[in-house]
């Protein structure tokens, strides 16, 4: 557990510069962008020159 919480952790930092932009596929994710790792799922918004993480979701709940 604790190395997936270091791994999601060190890949926030990723968005918007190594990982692309997508469309959300989850519902509650509408109005977000979305990211993904090979684990983890992200939902973020813009704010200026600042990245806000709303939520993280496990590869394996995304559905």
């Amino acid at each position: 557990m604790e190395r997936n919480v270091r791994d999601a952790f060190f890949a926030i930092y990723a968005i918007e510069r190594s990982l692309p932009r997508r469309k959300p596929t989850l519902s509650r994710w509408d109005g977000y962008h979305m990211a993904n790792t090979d684990k983890w799922y992200y939902a973020y918004v813009i704010e200026g020159d600042t990245i806000k993480v709303v939520d993280a979701c496990h590869a394996q709940n995304m559905r």
